[in-house]
């Protein structure tokens, strides 16, 4: 592939040396087609060629900053049509690029995918009945991937974004019946329980390591009794590899550090803001500067670290909510986020907002702790309130907010929100950009009067929101029975324990009414874990606007 790359680098150095600008993004995925597959740059190059010769360039919905957010195939389907420079240069730089393209695509087979085809056969030997799931970055990947591992007599099937519920399931089913190699994208692979398999090729790496935790989650869940086996692919003596080598020995220091189990406990969380991707760009734009790069990321992730835990801290149950349990906190700004709470709730009823009132809200106020407390499920009605953000470039659709749960718990919810722009097509990206801008303290937000909110917006909306809160629910109840396995453990090992210590009493009577106390005990500690055990998942609505 150094033919594709030495050509793309000139490209990079000739428009991308804005600051920020969408152009230089639309080449940084360029570079990553380049090392996912040959016809995965051929076929996009074509695409953006195309897009160029029509005159189809376009604004784009979404802000730079939101494509880092998701996925690098729907990245690429936002910037492909993006504004040109000079759409002179660039068409003659793509003609170029797509003959040497051509010429590789049919002369030689990516050595990638050959060393794949050795994993695999080498895998074929080692595992009986073995099943393989194969992620990559790009559709035009999975469509090749899928074509050459049938030439050679494996059964292949593929899961992409572009699936429904339904459609994801046929595949699944497929996968575990007849397929041999599942080869997924990360959008296909969300949410899903694919256990029954136990090795993962990461054909193409994300740069977010959090991404590939997830990916291994499909399979390295409870009820997995095999040994679980990751492979990683990267080209190697590569500037990106070298970025990679040195991240991973830092975060390993640092969870070593803090006593970090899990690295989404820090990289996953709603308060994370670690930029893997700025650090690969800047990397691989500027080699020598790697180990300054990842040694400010490093400070970064230890004060991420740190900041959770001390936040792990607000959330005991045994706390009471109190103004002085967070004054520890650094850079925390609870007061502002109520205040906006409380503003943005009065504005939802429609209410006017007493500017100089807003000093008096804090966590002691009674107002402030019945919406804490009682936070309201959103009921339909016939009109939706139509809400305005200054200075955004969203779309224009519904903006809702939702709480999953199990069985309804406190403990075991989580509050996300999702927005649906007017043609159904769901905005993750969009959804936090636009909850982080209404938490912001600055009074951007404007109140434009109702719209009319039919039967079946309304349940287009629930309908999507639904297949995504299915993904996350199936994380939850995954963490939930985790944490019940190991409470059971625990409480096994401590009734073992007493019931020993029992054992060793002299006295008869006593001997046998205490053990007989124990084993009460033990029954209705029994019986409360089953309840717990049985798992209802819970959706609600908490709000709902329309964004104009």
């Amino acid at each position: 592939m150094k033919w594709s790359q030495n050509m793309f680098q000139k490209v990079i150095t000739g428009q991308g040396k804005k600051k920020k600008n969408y152009i230089g993004f639309l080449m940084v995925l360029m570079q990553r087609l380049v090392t996912s597959s040959t016809r995965a740059i051929r076929e996009n190059l074509g695409r953006r060629l195309e897009i160029l010769k029509n005159n189809e360039t376009r604004v784009l919905a979404l802000r730079e900053e939101d494509l880092w957010d998701v996925d690098a195939e729907q990245s690429m389907e936002e910037v492909i049509a993006v504004h040109s420079f000079n759409i002179r240069k660039e068409i003659e730089d793509i003609n170029n690029m797509l003959v040497v393209a051509n010429q590789a695509e049919h002369q030689y087979v990516d050595t990638k995918a050959e060393k794949l085809l050795e994993f695999i056969y080498q895998i074929q030997m080692d595992f009986e009945d073995f099943k393989v799931i194969v992620f990559t970055e790009f559709v035009a990947t999975q469509s090749f991937l899928k074509e050459y591992l049938e030439s050679k007599v494996f059964k292949v099937a593929v899961l992409n974004g572009s699936m429904d519920i339904d459609e994801r399931n046929a595949v699944i089913n497929q996968f575990q019946e007849t397929a041999d190699i599942l080869v997924s994208t990360d959008a296909g692979g969300e949410g899903l329980n694919l256990q029954f398999s136990n090795i993962v090729i990461n054909y193409d790496l994300p740069w977010n390591p959090m991404k590939i935790e997830q990916r291994i989650g499909r399979i390295d869940r409870i009820g997995q009794t095999r040994d679980v086996y990751v492979f990683n692919f990267m080209l190697s003596g590569t500037v990106e590899y070298r970025v990679k080598e040195v991240l991973e020995e830092k975060l390993a220091v640092i969870f070593e550090q803090f006593g970090v189990d899990k690295m989404g406990d820090v990289l996953d969380s709603a308060q994370a803001e670690v930029d893997f991707t700025d650090i690969y760009i800047r990397g691989i734009t500027d080699p020598r500067g790697i180990d300054y790069y990842t040694d400010k990321l490093e400070e970064q992730v230890c004060e991420q670290t740190q900041k959770m835990n001390e936040i792990k801290g607000l959330l005991k149950d045994e706390k009471v909510l109190d103004k002085s349990l967070v004054a520890s906190i650094s850079n925390l700004p609870i007061e502002n986020w109520l205040k906006q709470m409380y503003k943005n709730y009065q504005l939802s009823k429609g209410n006017e907002v007493d500017i100089f009132g807003l000093s008096s809200i804090n966590l002691n106020n009674e107002q402030v702790k019945d919406m804490l407390t009682n936070i309201p499920i959103w009921v339909k009605t016939s009109k939706i309130p139509v809400l305005e953000i200054a200075d955004t470039s969203n779309e224009r659709g519904f903006w809702s907010l939702w709480e999953v749960s199990i069985n309804e718990s406190d403990q075991n919810r989580k509050i996300f929100p999702f927005f649906i722009n007017e043609n159904g097509i769901a905005r993750l990206a969009s959804a936090r950009i636009l909850w982080e801008t209404m938490l912001k303290e600055e009074d951007q937000i404007s109140f434009k009067g109702y719209q009319t909110f039919d039967d079946d917006a309304y349940n287009m909306v629930c309908e999507k929101a639904s297949d995504y809160a299915y993904n996350l629910f199936d994380t939850m109840k995954d963490d939930y029975l985790n944490s019940l396995s190991r409470e059971r453990a625990k409480y096994e090992y401590a009734f073992k324990l007493r019931k020993e210590a029992i054992q060793r009493i002299g006295l008869q009577s006593v001997k046998r009414y205490r053990m007989k106390s124990i084993e009460k005990e033990e029954e209705l500690w029994k019986a409360n874990m089953e309840r717990q055990s049985m798992i209802i998942p819970v959706l609600k609505p908490l709000y709902m606007v329309f964004m104009d």
